[in-house]
């Protein structure tokens, strides 16, 4: 396990699927042992539970493994780390063309909230997700503009205002917006 980093149940999206399946030319699932996974070098990520997991909670209460459908992995139910979702946001930020097609609003201007694919958009190019299940949080920020990816993992499912929080201070000298609310109110 990697210091100071703990594996967290990572619900997929969109965006991932999509890089996932260009890394390969594939237009399958991508479920079970995955070479598409390999192929992005995310050597923490799958959808088998790590021996070395760690209890998820809400609030004071421990909650127990759940297992994800099969049927809805291609929504989620990633396992993964730190270091392979900061290696996701680099490879983001290295393929431009990609970069340029996720982060397209996929939304009209008088809608609340822009949203790219699988993506919310900030108002300086920010863009941002969390994913969510029951005793785990992973949130990511990029500034595509700026080379900047942070990413905040934890197994406190109540902890979204705090993380929301950290990713707008850590942003906010790049940016000089205040997203916390934005991410927030952002729910995969």
């Amino acid at each position: 396990m990697e210091p100071g980093a703990h594996p967290t149940r990572q619900p997929g999206h969109r965006a991932t699927r999509y890089q996932l399946r260009k890394a390969k030319g594939s237009t399958d699932s991508v479920g079970g042992p995955s070479r598409k996974i390999e192929a992005r070098h995310l050597s923490r990520t799958s959808f088998d539970t790590p021996r070395d997991s760690v209890t998820g909670w809400d609030g004071p209460t421990e909650l127990p493994l759940l297992g994800y459908p099969r049927s809805r992995r291609p929504s989620g139910g990633l396992w993964s780390s730190v270091s392979d979702l900061l290696a996701l946001g680099e490879g983001l930020l290295a393929d431009r063309a990609l970069l340029e097609d996720i982060r397209r609003p996929r939304t009209t201007p008088d809608d609340p909230m822009a949203y790219g694919l699988g993506w919310a958009l900030g108002p300086s190019g920010q863009m941002y997700l969390n994913g969510r299940l029951p005793g785990y949080l992973a949130a990511m920020l990029l500034v595509p503009d700026k080379d900047y990816v942070s990413v905040l993992v934890t197994n406190q499912q109540r902890a979204l205002p705090s993380v929301a929080r950290a990713l707008s201070d850590m942003q906010q000298p790049l940016t000089r917006n205040d997203l916390a609310t934005a991410i927030e109110r952002f729910a995969a």
